[in-house]
């Protein structure tokens, strides 16, 4: 499935691709039971992949996402959204899409985010990699559900 390697253990299937140094890696571990589910496994790249399942009334796909750290540079970090983009772009509208993974963001509290973000950040000010995350969210109609509700903060941190 799309370039991907696989291994099986007991109930599950993890299926991954990335670099051969494993950098970086995405990955889904998917339950043999649904397995008849799963439609497409895509790996775009090491920081990109998506599986797509069929469900009972319509496909879900979750694209799964390492965006780079802080500390990489910012043509980096804009080529990883641009690619982002692009595979939002390419996947049908009418499927239902879940975007989840490691964003290396942090998102804050600030009031001009808050549809978009909630109230209940763990920081109070949104570094770089979080301003880039809440602007791809409201590009696509998304909204950063891990800052919705409230929780402990020692629940907040990953």
């Amino acid at each position: 499935m799309g370039g991907s390697r696989q291994l099986r253990h007991g109930k599950y299937t993890f299926y991954y691709g990335g670099t051969q140094s494993h950098d970086f890696l995405t990955g889904f571990l998917i339950k043999n039971s649904i397995l008849q589910a799963v439609q497409n496994i895509e790996f775009v790249n090491e920081r990109l992949s998506y599986v797509t399942i069929r469900t009972r009334w319509c496909n879900m796909v979750l694209i799964n996402v390492y965006a780079p750290t802080g500390v990489a540079n910012d043509n980096d970090k804009d080529t990883f959204y641009e690619k982002l983009e692009r595979l939002f772009g390419r996947l049908p509208k009418y499927n239902n899409k879940i975007v989840l993974g490691d964003f290396n963001a942090k998102v804050g509290r600030e009031e001009k985010y808050r549809p978009t973000i909630g109230k209940y950040s763990l920081h109070a000010i949104t570094n770089n990699n979080g301003e880039r995350l809440i602007n791809c969210a409201i590009s696509k109609n998304l909204l950063v559900k891990s800052t919705y509700f409230h929780h402990k903060d020692i629940h907040k941190y990953t």
